[in-house]
């Protein structure tokens, strides 16, 4: 139930700093459209751009699936989004396929994991063979090492 809820939080914060920067890139200050030819605008009339003075820049990333999706799982990602979160703050989280540990230097500013909706984690919970998902006909075709 932890993981659901730190995975459900972590939807919530990239759908929020997705809305965010969609209505931040927006112009509020646009005249609504009358149908009248605007006039020619004048210096004085362009809003002055300012200036980061310290250069700001950050980084992260929109768009991750773990094994809960059905592309991330059939990819051979072996997370779920829990180790996703605790990789961009930073955490070694398990690299499947044999090899080391995944851990990035530096933890992320911002990061979404952006889970499809259609088998949200349906092909992970085909590997058990005694659940519902695992007894499936096509379910031996998904989990297969082939």
């Amino acid at each position: 139930m932890k993981q659901l809820r730190r995975g459900g939080a972590f939807l919530i914060l990239g759908i929020l700093a997705t809305t965010t920067l969609a209505t931040s890139c927006s112009d509020r200050n646009q005249p609504v459209p009358t149908g009248k030819t605007p006039s020619a605008k004048t210096t004085a009339d362009v809003a002055e751009v300012s200036i980061n003075p310290l250069g700001d820049a950050y980084f992260g990333n929109f768009h991750v699936h773990t094994s809960y999706s059905f592309d991330g799982y059939t990819n051979g990602s072996v997370t779920n989004p829990d180790d996703a979160f605790r990789w961009a703050t930073g955490e070694a989280i398990p690299g499947g396929g044999g090899g080391g540990d995944l851990q990035i230097n530096v933890p992320l500013d911002w990061y979404a994991v952006s889970e499809h909706s259609e088998y949200l984690g349906v092909f992970k919970m085909m590997e058990d063979p005694n659940g519902p998902f695992g007894r499936l006909e096509i379910a031996e075709r998904i989990t297969s090492d082939d």
